[in-house]
């Protein structure tokens, strides 16, 4: 996998560690959800992913979190599953850079 840096202003440093964190517990947590196709819930969290991915410059999460919406409308669990595991993957190849 070809890793993705990420710049992301200094003043976040003490955060964005957490914050990645944060994000795979979300991702897990919608795993989990997902079995219970609770859509309303699993789109509640994608909201919130996709506010503050942009916020951090993540924007592929974000561009991620968007395409789970968009299958929350049709409940296409398949495809929900494969893009979590689109995310997992990113997380896995970033490289934040702090300036």
């Amino acid at each position: 996998m070809t890793i993705q840096k990420i710049i992301v202003s200094k003043d976040f440093e003490d955060y964005i560690p957490e914050y990645l964190e944060d994000i795979q517990a979300k991702v897990d947590l919608i795993k989990t959800i997902s079995t219970s196709k609770d859509f309303t819930m699993i789109n509640e969290i994608c909201h919130k992913i996709k506010g503050s991915a942009g916020g951090f410059g993540f924007d592929k999460i974000g561009e991620y979190v968007t395409q789970i919406e968009n299958c929350i409308s049709g409940n296409d669990l398949k495809a929900i599953d494969d893009i979590l595991q689109k995310i997992e993957d990113h997380l896995g190849t970033i490289e934040v850079v702090y300036e």
